[in-house]
């Protein structure tokens, strides 16, 4: 504290103030997030494999994320032409 008020006092005194300058840079110029990325895979704990009785292209998938499924529930439509009856 009192070598602060001694150099003060001897700038004024001195009367021959040279100003500093000062570079600025905006924040996001010069700020950097640090991002890190791993190969994964995210394997539900109810992991199911579904199967069907027939081949066919799946068009729609009926519950939502979230929903309750019962045993018998639709889970999918599917797109079978080849195998309907005339």
């Amino acid at each position: 504290m009192l070598l602060l008020s001694l150099l003060t006092g001897m700038a004024q005194a001195d009367g021959n103030i040279k100003p500093i300058p000062v570079t600025t840079v905006k924040l996001s110029a010069v700020l950097t997030i640090p991002n890190h990325s791993v190969p994964a895979t995210a394997i539900s704990l109810n992991d199911s494999t579904i199967s069907s009785e027939i081949f066919g292209k799946i068009i729609r998938i009926l519950p939502q994320v979230g929903d309750v499924v019962q045993r018998g529930d639709k889970l999918v439509a599917l797109e079978c032409t080849d195998h309907s009856l005339p």
